[in-house]
């Protein structure tokens, strides 16, 4: 939550992350800011239109290794392409376009953090190294050395944790509370004939998370099935 702070400060500007577990876009961290090299377990996307879904619980349910498709369809009008998990699975290449980004950002910053990271899977640990190269400085926070350490201004040897709670506390920033904030975006289309709600998450990105809504004030009480395609 240190780092959505620190987001919302305009101190950080991306993050590169090699965990699937989905906490960062959990905690608020906007997908456009944010490289999942090695994917998210809540997330799925169609494999047509790439429209991405992410959703509650674990998207995952492929009994082989290789294997990807979900089961479930994308809605986009005039689509229905299969959905496939977002998880990069030993032997598997990682997304070029997810790749490219992390390249990029870390090209271009002047200062990187690199934290809790052993900092020995390639090409991840290419990308702290490409910020002292390009002339940033690099941050290193781990209990052990790393590959790495020659290259970095500054290295810690401390708990990702502890470090953040001195960070915060000098910059005289609070640490947030984590909460899980969901709304309902309602639109009307169709001039206004018609009535589009759509689950989505604080930063309004689509988010699946009602089976159905129901309506009153209508001239009668009507329930909507939700489009989400349970498996």
């Amino acid at each position: 939550m240190a780092l959505v702070e620190l987001m919302e400060q305009n101190h950080l500007k991306y993050i590169i992350s090699q965990n699937v577990d989905g906490l960062h876009r959990k905690s608020g961290i906007p997908g456009a800011n944010i490289a999942e090299l090695h994917g998210n377990t809540n997330l799925e996307v169609c494999e047509d239109c790439g429209r991405e879904y992410m959703r509650d619980s674990r998207v995952r349910n492929a009994q082989r290794c290789h294997e990807h498709r979900t089961g479930r369809k994308c809605e986009s009008p005039g689509c229905s392409g299969h959905l496939k998990d977002t998880i990069i699975n030993f032997n598997e290449n990682l997304n070029p376009n997810i790749l490219e980004l992390g390249e990029q950002n870390c090209s271009h910053a002047d200062l990187c953090l690199a934290m809790g990271s052993s900092l020995r899977v390639s090409p991840a640990n290419g990308m702290p190294q490409a910020t002292a190269e390009n002339g940033g400085r690099l941050v290193i926070c781990n209990l052990q050395q790393t590959p790495l350490d020659a290259f970095a201004t500054l290295v810690i040897h401390a708990k990702c944790d502890d470090i953040m709670k001195l960070l915060m506390q000098k910059l005289s920033y609070q640490i947030p509370v984590w909460q899980m904030k969901k709304r309902i975006e309602v639109k009307l289309t169709d001039e206004g004939s018609k009535v589009q709600l759509r689950g989505v998450d604080e930063t309004r990105q689509s988010f699946h998370l009602f089976k159905k809504i129901d309506v009153t004030g209508l001239a009668a009480k009507k329930s909507f099935p939700s489009q989400q395609q349970a498996k």
